[in-house]
Order: C-alpha cells, then structure tokens, then sequence
C-alpha cells in the first residue's frame, strides 16, 4: 500500500532504467513536520520509515509531529 504523503515528501529519482521512492526529509520539515534537522541520524532514519508507511491506520500524521518534537 503506498503512502498517503500527508507532508508531499516523496520524491521519485530515476536512475540506469530504475526508479526509485524516498521521503525526503527536508521536504517533510518545510512542508510542516518542524524540528527535523534537529534530531540525531538514528531518529532521522526512523522517521523516514514512518513516513515511508503512513497509511493513517498504524502510521498516522500525528505520529509523525510527536515523534518530530520528542528528540
């Protein structure tokens, strides 16, 4: 199931005949998920899954600006 993109994060590189999915995180923080480029690499990482999987159900929106404000 792809993700709802609540903060239009996703950006589709292509590359040798490929393309590729990531949730860029400068994107997240300037589109309203704040206090990204403060939190250490290891909570970065995590935060990406999270957008990566947000379907509203087990992921929320929400989540992701607690999980945002806790590092």
């Amino acid at each position: 199931m792809p993700s709802l993109d609540s903060f239009k994060c996703q950006k589709t590189p292509q590359g040798r005949g490929k393309t590729y999915v990531y949730y860029s995180l400068p994107a997240a923080e300037k589109n309203g998920l704040k206090g990204i480029s403060r939190l250490p690499y290891s909570m970065k990482v995590l935060l990406e899954n999270m957008l990566r999987n947000e379907d509203d159900r087990t992921v929320k929106k929400a989540g992701h600006c607690r999980f945002s404000r806790s590092g």
